[in-house]
């Protein structure tokens, strides 16, 4: 190229002599090509919802009741005096005959939510599945953290859930070698071996077993601190 740009912004302001550029900003223009595409796809998504028509009339219905999303779908309409500054964080809401939804998700008014909690929770499949189903289906502001509080109560989860192991921490160095030490029995290939490790210098020693009583254990011990030092 034989120019290079450097693009500086400089505020309002600052400018003492006023450019065509700054002054003269793009109209808003209406695309038709772009709203059909839009509505197309609004439609598509409606023929594809999880749910059958007897229940998309029933939810349709529970929203007219809701007053929150009643003022949404007249925002969306445009029939709402003032804009809502929440629902400009939710650019990819829409209405298709008269049912609100999130993207290809149904927003569920609030008095069906525990009704569809319990639905995605359906199986005691845990929090992350349970999140899984719910971005594939339905949407409400909260989804998540409600989603996490009712698995949480589920008494049947809790039951039945995983025991939680504590994580596992470092073992504090010792001052000396042959201070601390650690033991642990093993089998390999049919024969049993005492394993001593020490904390100091990860230095180990291995003896083999031929009889794992605390006699046996012992005199190993015996052996092996008698080279190296008794441990504190």
């Amino acid at each position: 190229m034989r120019y290079q740009y450097d693009i500086i912004h400089v505020p309002g302001k600052d400018l003492n002599t006023a450019d065509f550029l700054s002054r003269s900003p793009l109209q808003e223009t209406g695309s038709n090509e772009l709203q059909e595409e839009v509505q197309a796809y609004v439609d598509n998504i409606v023929q594809h919802l999880p749910a059958s028509d007897e229940r998309l009339i029933q939810i349709r219905d529970h929203q007219r009741k809701d007053p929150m999303l009643c003022t949404w779908r007249d925002q969306i309409l445009g029939e709402g005096k003032r804009r809502n500054s929440k629902i400009s964080n939710y650019a990819d809401l829409s209405v298709k005959d008269g049912l609100l939804l999130k993207g290809d998700r149904i927003v569920i008014p609030k008095d069906l939510q525990q009704e569809v909690l319990k639905q995605l929770h359906s199986g005691h499949q845990g929090i992350v599945k349970t999140k899984e189903r719910a971005r594939i289906s339905v949407w409400w502001p909260g989804i998540t953290k409600d989603i996490e509080t009712y698995v949480g109560k589920c008494t049947i989860c809790c039951k039945n859930q995983y025991p939680k192991y504590e994580p596992m921490c470092p073992s504090e160095l010792p001052t000396n070698p042959w201070q601390k030490v650690g033991t642990d029995l093993f089998m390999w290939k049919q024969n049993n071996y005492l394993l001593v490790i020490d904390y100091y210098s990860r230095y180990i020693e291995i003896a083999k077993l031929n009889t794992t009583t605390s006699e046996g254990v012992i005199h190993h011990l015996k052996s092996i601190f008698a080279r190296h030092g008794l441990p504190q």
